[in-house]
């Protein structure tokens, strides 16, 4: 995605303590990261500058079944959002967003996992 949003993120989950935090602007680069290392969980735009984020949804889960999935888009449509809600996707966030959006998120997939 964008390097501000990301950057804004990364910013976001370090100052809720994430210490582990990998990031790609592109699917591609994504994908070469899945192939190294364990993702436990992604903060995905639907609009990749290479991919659809929906679609690349279905490969994150054939290369890292236990990933996370958090969508993040501009588009609140009712078909994007329930396009988000069919894929493989946990959660979705609208951009703009703020702290207390993504620390509410993680939260809640952290008390899926836990559960």
């Amino acid at each position: 995605d964008d390097d501000m949003i990301r950057a804004y993120l990364r910013l976001m989950l370090r100052d809720l303590g994430v210490k582990n935090i990998l990031e790609a602007g592109t699917s591609e680069k994504a994908l070469r990261e899945m192939k190294l290392k364990k993702i436990d969980l992604m903060f995905l735009d639907i609009n990749l500058p290479d991919a659809d984020g929906i679609e690349f949804t279905k490969i994150i889960k054939t290369n890292q079944p236990n990933c996370d999935i958090i969508m993040i888009s501009s588009e609140v449509t009712m078909e994007r959002v329930n396009q988000i809600t069919q894929s493989a996707a946990k959660d979705f966030i609208a951009k703009p967003f703020n702290a207390n959006v993504v620390e509410n998120k993680l939260s809640k997939i952290l008390s899926s996992i836990n559960a």
